[in-house]
């Protein structure tokens, strides 16, 4: 398990259960990505749970630094709130993953 460590403002590590990912800043455009699904049962969900319940990142405390650090996009603009709330429609990136949230019928 990989822990959370700055290496300047360039990049750090986020610990996930099936791998790490690596969230780089940079000015070069990224490759897109196939979107995937993440559905939720009940609306508005709290930014930070998405990412710890749908295992990104390792804790809790892990998704609000992810969070704060700037490192998570909802609907195309990066969200720095916490406990922002998410609803069906939207639209989440975090390092080089993209999802669309659906609510469930």
């Amino acid at each position: 398990m990989h822990t959370r460590s700055r290496t300047g403002d360039l990049a750090h590590w986020v610990s996930t259960p099936r791998k790490s990912v690596r969230c780089t800043k940079t000015n070069q455009p990224e490759q897109p990505s196939p979107m995937q699904e993440i559905t939720i049962d009940r609306e508005p969900v709290e930014l930070y749970k998405i990412l710890k319940f749908e295992g990104l990142v390792g804790s809790g405390g892990e998704a609000k630094a992810a969070i704060a650090d700037g490192h998570v996009k909802l609907n195309n603009e990066v969200e720095t709130r916490k406990r922002k709330k998410v609803v069906g429609g939207d639209t989440l990136q975090f390092g080089e993953l993209e999802f669309k949230v659906i609510l469930r019928e």
